[in-house]
């Protein structure tokens, strides 16, 4: 049986007698990887023979094979009053596997109604939490009025319960419910722990209830709730997508809900989520426009819409190569005055991501294969001129002026002047841009380049910058104005955001990522001094943290043996963090050491956010198991060539 060509198989194959025979065949297979494969490919079909295969399945020697069955004999066995099927259900209710006891208490209540109350009450004290979990659910769904009673004083119970664990599982018990569970929803959403607040959005995603709306925009505003947050709004679908359009518009909302909502709108394939997007596609924020180009290329394609008008394309895209040739070309007449490695890394940045924008308003009229082909292209040097060939191709002829100059590798004068560029801002003009950029990063660059150079509108930028909501602009702020004292009399710290993040891109393992993605890391890492000889922490200790040396010397030894010594820029105790394991290894500073510490908490929240710091980690890692694979075979290789010595004469 070649169960890869059974899985494809269509609605119309698996309803042919002989294709149905087969698959039922197949699930008298010994390979519990066949058996699952049939029962997908089976699907929603039943028949005698089919339910009676699922029967005996209820007993298989694989779980996961005995949960399928279950999953599958339940809703026939509630339809046809089988004695046979009922009661291989209600065997499965004592399975040793937990995973098959949740199954089985949910195919049971489906089957019998209020009339399994008495067989799965027993349940709701299982020492497994999923099964009380899926049994409080099934009694609440299927149980009749004497399960609601029964299964709601336990939700109830959970609900007040002060340990968290408890409340996580009435998140998950009414994340089951689905609806009807919302209301009870709407409190775990707001607890305390996070855990119980990560159920909550599990849950919610899961009942996918507009009532749910409200709080789930709340939970945008944290980093670490907003990814769950919006997959759940998402979920809700288009009455959701009224309140987020109204965000979208709205500039005083935080710049990272905004910058998460045109992704929430892709998800949702309606009309009205189209034009929402459409309505932000001239918003000052670049960055923002840049997420809602790609939403609406993808949106539409879902849509199925026809392109995009030319004259529409045309008026976005010189606006795009305008606002990108005024960028560049101001850069241009100041970095000579006020340049730092930061700052020229964001606006080099800038400039790719003004390509991008370019290449996903094009989408909106012509294939977007063809253009992801392009970006995929255009930034690889070797591969460029094959890139702008294809996209000299692909556009109509009146776009072609506008385009193909703004990609032409000649200066940004020569560019200016060929496309008729011509109203570059001053510097104090500029300065005024930057300090009061919707990207808080960049008016953090911008002041601290400002600083740096002692400008003399250093101190005027700084002056304004004062009241920004964001922490890290009024740090910089503070810094140029050289103000001794926080608001509040606290001494500023002894490194700054900025200094703390040139210490973290230094280390191999975000060695990777651009230092905007690594600022919020940047923010929450701890400043700690060590003196000779002091021990950070010893072998078994939690691993709790990672740490990058910024000044000094850090000693790592495994029981009393030295294994390494770390420098500045170097990184260590990430394995602990990223595994949970107790430290395998202890770290003391060898000198006057200062080291950035970042807790496991504060990494994973960031990491919640950051997809890119996760991604960088995982290449870095990647890279180091492959090297120490290669040394080892090396090794092996080696010890293979030398001459082996001959056994004592003892052997």
């Amino acid at each position: 049986l070649h169960v890869g060509r059974i899985t494809d198989t269509s609605e119309r194959g698996v309803d042919d007698p002989l294709a149905r025979q087969v698959l039922i065949r197949a699930l008298e297979s010994h390979d519990p990887r066949v058996v699952l494969a049939a029962l997908d490919a089976l699907g929603e079909s039943a028949d005698a023979a089919v339910l009676a295969a699922y029967e005996k399945l209820t007993v298989h020697e694989v779980a996961a094979v005995r949960v399928a069955a279950l999953e599958r004999l339940g809703p026939y066995a509630r339809a046809t009053k089988t004695t046979s099927d009922e009661q291989a259900i209600e065997r499965a209710l004592s399975d040793p596997e937990a995973q098959v006891r949740a199954a089985a208490a949910h195919a049971h209540a489906l089957a019998r109604g209020d009339d399994a109350v008495d067989a799965l009450a027993p349940l709701l004290d299982d020492a497994d939490r999923n099964v009380r979990a899926r049994t409080t659910a099934a009694l609440l769904s299927h149980g009749g009025f004497e399960g609601a009673l029964c299964a709601g004083a336990r939700v109830q119970q959970l609900i007040a319960s002060s340990v968290a664990d408890d409340r996580a599982d009435a998140a998950s018990v009414l994340g089951e419910v689905g609806p009807s569970g919302s209301r009870r929803l709407v409190t775990l959403l707001a607890d305390k722990d996070h855990h119980v607040v990560h159920a909550a959005l599990l849950a919610a995603h899961t009942a996918a209830d507009p009532r749910l709306i409200e709080p789930l925009c709340a939970l945008l505003a944290r980093a670490s709730t907003r990814r769950q947050a919006a997959a759940a709004l998402a979920a809700i679908g288009a009455p959701a997508v009224p309140t987020l359009a109204r965000m979208l518009s709205d500039e005083k909302v935080d710049r990272p809900i905004r910058l998460m909502i045109p992704r929430i709108l892709r998800d949702v394939h309606t009309r009205e989520s189209c034009a929402a997007l459409e309505r932000a596609r001239d918003d000052r924020d670049s960055h923002l426009r840049l997420r809602v180009f790609s939403a609406l290329s993808k949106l539409r394609a879902a849509l199925r819409l026809a392109p995009e008008q030319l004259d529409t394309v045309r008026a976005l895209v010189e606006r795009e190569v305008r606002e990108a040739l005024r960028l560049q070309s101001a850069w241009e007449s100041v970095r000579g005055t006020i340049s730092t490695p930061l700052l020229e890394e964001e606006m080099k940045f800038r400039e790719v991501r003004s390509v991008r924008r370019l290449l996903r308003i094009l989408e909106l009229r012509y294939a977007p294969e063809t253009l992801q082909l392009v970006r995929d292209r255009v930034e690889d040097p070797a591969r460029r001129a094959t890139a702008i060939e294809l996209l000299d191709s692909t556009i109509e002829p009146s776009l072609r002026p506008l385009v193909i100059p703004f990609f032409d590798d000649v200066s940004v004068r020569e560019k200016c002047a060929r496309l008729e560029v011509r109203d570059v801002p001053t510097f104090e003009e500029f300065s005024r841009e930057q300090t009061t950029h919707a990207n808080p990063y960049v008016t953090t660059l911008w002041l601290d380049a400002l600083g740096r150079a002692k400008h003399p509108l250093a101190k005027v930028e700084a002056e304004r910058a004062k009241a920004s909501l964001d922490a890290m602009v009024r740090e910089a702020a503070a810094r140029v104005l050289d103000e001794s004292h926080t608001a509040h009399g606290a001494k500023l710290m002894s490194y700054s955001t900025i200094e703390k993040l040139l210490v973290l891109r230094t280390a191999s393992i975000f060695e990777r990522l651009r230092a905007e993605d690594l600022a919020p890391l940047a923010r929450v890492a701890e400043v700690e001094e060590y003196a000779p000889d002091e021990v950070v922490f010893s072998e078994g200790d939690p691993g709790d943290a990672l740490y990058v040396v910024a000044h000094g010397r850090v000693g790592i030894s495994h029981e009393g043996r030295r294994l390494a010594t770390l420098a500045a820029g170097e990184a260590f105790g990430e394995m602990a963090v990223l595994d949970e394991a107790p430290r395998s290894a202890a770290a003391t500073a060898l000198e006057q050491t200062t080291l950035l510490r970042i807790g496991s908490e504060e990494f994973y929240e960031v990491l919640r956010e950051q997809s890119e710091i996760a991604e960088g980690v995982i290449r870095v890692l990647s890279r180091r198991l492959r090297e120490a694979n290669e040394g080892r075979a090396q090794g092996e290789r080696t010890s293979e060539l030398l001459p082996s010595r001959p056994p004592p004469a003892s052997e």
